[in-house]
């Protein structure tokens, strides 16, 4: 009942608002013949052309009312950001860049059909966006409103027609107002969407919460792992002076009972029984000597093999762990970009940025981004980063709960891309898969290609819009992966009528960021496999 109260004032409310502005223009944004949303421009009077419209300071309004069934955030920001970079030039101003870019990845979740967007501007209030009746992003003069307005009704617009259409140009060709004007009245916001907002920013608090105990866990995890190396060199240092001891004692014992026993021989001519028990007893010290030498000896040996033990396990633990940090690099590496913008403004420079992956590959989150001023760059790190995750699950030698990761990567006005560290080696001294038959080789290989055929199925999705239209068809691709776990080539062997479906499985190939690198036992320098996969409805 409460929502439905709030569902009937904010209706309420809508309807005052959009009163005490004119309707200017109405119409429907479409990109390849797709309709994503109702757009509504509200002016104080009538305006026929954009430099009237940029250059009044009374209150206007832009309303956006979403008819796709999902808009996700990605297609949100490539939309808009295309057209804001169109329409634009934010050469001189990094505080608006910044605000156009906030507002592009605004949205935490696919948009719906009636989610309602409203972009306002009042000389009191400046510029104010909200989504559902909540405040999202506000921008203190009509700067930020001037650049969105701009991509309706400036150079580039989405269409000649839907410009037309915002400036209320009904004379230059036929309009269709009046069903914009219908269809756009009947469309309303889900009463269960009307906190969307909120529910966002409740899910931002749980995981700054998240983060906040997986740094802590993470503090401890370290500690504990630094006890435990102490721990460790300690018992080394013990089992050390223990094998020497032993060994040692030994050999004094040994030492003596051979000098004791030439003694013996020396002073006694042996023939009396007397003599003889004598030298028979040194004779037992000694073999009781040298056997316990012998045992000092096996004992040592047996700790310098458990050692070694430890040793393998430290070393492939450490390897585990630097080729796992290398991958996760790789990864965001190859989601990175230089953005347009930040060449724009001349902005280059070296990014690092810390965060948190727990054992199953998901992100935790960002824990520092640096320097603090960073800007559009540290923006386009910390996005790649979203897109990289989430990454592979930790592999079995790591056996930890959590990871932190540091990644720099420099930006370049000249041109020159960062380059990727290179993939780390197996220490010298870690024995390597040294018990695997040629059989469990050959059969560890082919779980290896197998897994990348899974991997790349699994990212693979039915796009929306070919499901809405009906298109079905099998689609064929090889791909090329080379030691380093990273995709080299991609090739469609055969493609249906429908370059949606054709085009998924290349993008399913790129979503996946790369692959554990080859085992060091195999030659080849790349592999092929061949995958095929069916839409169906």
């Amino acid at each position: 009942m409460y929502k439905f109260l709030l569902v009937v004032l904010s209706a309420v409310l809508l309807n005052v608002v959009h009163a005490q502005t004119y309707l200017n223009g109405v119409s429907a944004y479409e990109q390849l013949n797709k309709e994503y949303y109702l757009a509504a421009l509200y002016t104080a009077d009538p305006m026929h052309d954009a430099a009237t419209i940029l250059a009044d300071k009374r209150p206007q309004k832009m309303v956006v009312r979403v008819t796709a069934k999902r808009w996700s955030p990605h297609k949100f920001n490539q939309l808009w950001r295309q057209d804001l970079a169109l329409n634009n030039s934010f050469s001189d101003n990094l505080k608006l860049t910044e605000a156009a870019i906030a507002f592009t990845s605004f949205p935490k979740e696919n948009l719906t059909v009636g989610d309602e967007i409203e972009i306002s501007y009042t000389s009191k209030s400046g510029t104010q966006i909200n989504l559902n009746g909540e405040a999202v992003l506000t921008y203190p003069d009509k700067g930020l409103f001037n650049a969105i307005v701009s991509t309706w009704i400036g150079d580039v617009p989405p269409s000649r027609l839907f410009q037309s259409d915002m400036l209320g140009n009904e004379s230059i060709i036929t309009s269709k107002k009046d069903l914009f004007i219908e269809r756009f009245d009947n469309l309303s916001i889900n009463p269960q969407r009307l906190d969307l907002v909120g529910t966002w920013q409740e899910a931002q608090q749980a995981a700054e919460r998240a983060l906040a105990k997986a740094e802590q866990e993470l503090l401890e995890q370290q500690q504990k792992e630094a006890d435990q190396k102490k721990q460790a060199a300690a018992e080394k240092k013990r089992l050390d002076d223990e094998r020497k001891a032993a060994v040692a004692l030994a050999a004094k014992r040994k030492k003596e009972a051979e000098e004791a026993k030439k003694k013996q021989q020396q002073n006694n001519s042996g023939n009396s029984e007397a003599d003889k028990a004598k030298i028979a007893e040194e004779e037992a010290k000694l073999a009781a000597a040298v056997a316990a030498q012998q045992a000092a000896e096996a004992r040592a040996a047996e700790l310098e093999q458990q050692q070694a033990g430890k040793n393998q396990e430290t070393l492939a633990r450490e390897y585990a762990e630097n080729l796992y940090k290398w991958e996760v690099q790789r990864d965001v590496y190859k989601r990175i970009s230089y953005p347009e913008w930040a060449r724009q403004f001349n902005q280059e420079g070296t990014i690092r940025i810390e965060f948190i992956i727990n054992s199953a590959g998901q992100m935790v989150g960002i824990t520092s981004l640096s320097p603090a001023d960073s800007g559009l760059l540290g923006q386009e790190l910390k996005d790649a980063v979203s897109r990289a995750a989430p990454f592979k699950a930790f592999p079995v030698e790591l056996n930890s709960a959590q990871l932190k990761m540091v990644i720099e990567y420099e930006f370049s006005l000249e041109e020159r891309v960062a380059e990727l560290p290179v993939m780390p080696v197996p220490p010298a001294a870690l024995e390597v898969d040294k018990e695997l038959s040629l059989t469990q080789q050959a059969q560890a290989w082919q779980a290896y290609k197998q897994q990348i055929k899974s991997d790349i199925s699994a990212s693979i999705e039915y796009p929306f819009w070919a499901q809405d239209l009906k298109q079905q068809g099998v689609v064929k691709m090889e791909v090329t992966v080379n030691r380093q776990g990273v995709i080299t080539n991609t090739k469609l062997t055969k493609k249906t009528r429908h370059a949606i479906l054709n085009q998924e499985l290349l993008d399913a190939s790129d979503r996946i960021g790369g692959f554990s690198a080859f085992p060091q036992w195999i030659n080849e320098q790349s592999v092929t496999v061949s995958i095929e996969h069916e839409f169906k409805l």
